[in-house]
């Protein structure tokens, strides 16, 4: 059976992702692992074998103290995993972890729209949506868990775009989700419609066509018109691709885009790596 795992460093903002990942997972009836990477400061306190397993025992409480006190609930009531792993290399220590795993998607804080910082957790994210073969879930800090009605999905029309939306109705279907599939394009397309109708054909093959709902924008502010498209849509969801440059209209959604979306946007964005 999938499970849903989240990663937190004990920070505020990541409390957010908890909690959304807790809620999340009691709504689709899925298992909900909590993971911490312990990055040691000073590996001086690591004198022997007998100190690691104290210090990670130790981290192992807090841990699960982190859980009760932010799901208000006592450890044991809350039929939540737990786990501990150390490392410095916090991006490279969540992979090995997750990499055998059969899992549904990462849960993970991200900075929103403060400001950035190299070293906040928010950075963390960023390399997660570039390395994960796993879809990547970032909350913003102050996001409050709202059911997923509504989700987003930007598309170019292409043919990884057609795996992700059928992974996202097969996620979400239990909810009832409805799914906007949005595609915004820079620059004049002769072909927009013909492609769209190759794309609905293409789709139509691996799920109901009627699980969606089609929007095409013309715009030179890619990422402001998706912004006020969220607003507009009431989208609780914004479901995008990292594309890694791969597109022939990457000026349109190009890689840097899914990390512009994770620190400004408002909602949470589930991100879909390119490993195919």
């Amino acid at each position: 059976m999938k499970k849903i795992v989240c990663t937190t460093d004990f920070t505020t903002n990541s409390v957010a992702a908890l909690r959304y990942a807790y809620e999340l997972s009691k709504l689709l009836d899925k298992d909900l692992l909590v993971l911490n990477i312990c990055n040691p400061k000073n590996d001086e306190e690591y004198h022997s074998a007998s100190d690691t397993k104290a210090i990670l025992h130790n981290q192992q409480n807090i841990l699960e103290e982190f859980c009760s006190v932010n799901l208000n609930d006592s450890f044991q009531n809350l039929n939540i995993t737990a786990a501990i792993r150390k490392g410095k290399n916090i991006p490279k220590k969540i992979n090995n972890f997750i990499r055998d795993l059969d899992i549904l998607f990462l849960v993970i804080g991200t900075h929103g729209s403060s400001s950035f910082n190299p070293m906040s957790f928010g950075s963390i994210t960023n390399k997660m949506i570039e390395s994960s073969p796993f879809p990547i879930l970032a909350i913003p800090p102050a996001f409050k868990f709202k059911k997923p009605e509504t989700i987003v999905y930007t598309s170019d029309f292409e043919e990884e775009d057609i795996y992700n939306l059928k992974e996202l109705v097969k996620i979400f279907q239990p909810l009832k989700t409805r799914i906007i599939i949005l595609h915004i394009y820079a620059h004049k397309e002769y072909l927009t419609k013909e492609r769209l109708i190759g794309f609905q054909t293409l789709l139509a093959e691996k799920v109901a066509i009627d699980h969606f709902n089609f929007e095409m924008i013309f715009s030179e502010n890619v990422l402001k018109t998706l912004q006020t498209f969220l607003i507009s849509s009431n989208a609780d969801m914004v479901a995008m691709l990292e594309r890694k440059n791969k597109s022939e209209f990457k000026n349109i959604f190009h890689n840097d885009l899914v990390k512009k979306m994770d620190n400004s946007t408002q909602i949470p964005l589930l991100s879909f790596n390119t490993i195919y």
